[in-house]
């Protein structure tokens, strides 16, 4: 089983910087993108980037960083988001097993697709409590989806799935 849990990033972090209780979505999609950038310039910056994630149906990613950036995702297994996931950023991908979370949906964590990509989400996902961010490309839900889906713009989402409620901006 695999475990995301990395020491905090270099140097101090004003915890404002996090911006996990933000509801502005264009606010906290400026922030990734800040966050990235330092990330991969390798400033200081609270984002922790993983490169081609594949996750297999006996194995498991265990979220407990406030935020993580995934390039691509893939697989059949489970991730399960803990209480200091704050927000999961995923660029694409076609994942075919379960989220799921520790918590209630009262502490908000934030699922963010971003990128032209899709990302394919085919498992039950029914015990995730979560938001879903569609920035930017697909997010294909079949099966049942536990989560509050906002679609931004230049964002599509579909599938044959129930969600908890949806704003839709783009296109569904």
């Amino acid at each position: 089983e695999g475990v995301v849990h990395v020491s905090p990033p270099l140097g101090k972090v004003d915890p404002e910087l996090v911006f996990q209780k933000e509801k502005d979505y264009q606010k906290i999609f400026s922030k990734i993108d800040e966050f990235k950038e330092r990330a991969l310039s390798l400033q200081e910056s609270p984002m922790k980037i993983l490169n081609n994630v594949s996750i297999h149906a006996d194995a498991g990613l265990t979220v407990d960083r406030n935020l993580i950036y995934i390039n691509d995702l893939s697989g059949d297994g489970r991730i399960m988001l803990r209480a200091n996931s704050g927000y999961l950023v995923i660029e694409s991908g076609d994942f075919s097993g379960s989220l799921s979370s520790s918590f209630s949906k009262e502490n908000d964590p934030t699922i963010v697709k971003t990128g032209k990509g899709e990302l394919k989400l085919k498992g039950d996902n029914s015990s995730v409590f979560a938001n879903l961010l569609i920035r930017e490309g697909k997010v294909q839900a079949n099966g049942p989806v536990g989560v509050d889906v906002f679609v931004a713009e230049a964002g599509v989402f579909g599938g044959n799935s129930s969600i908890a409620s949806l704003i839709n901006k783009g296109r569904v």
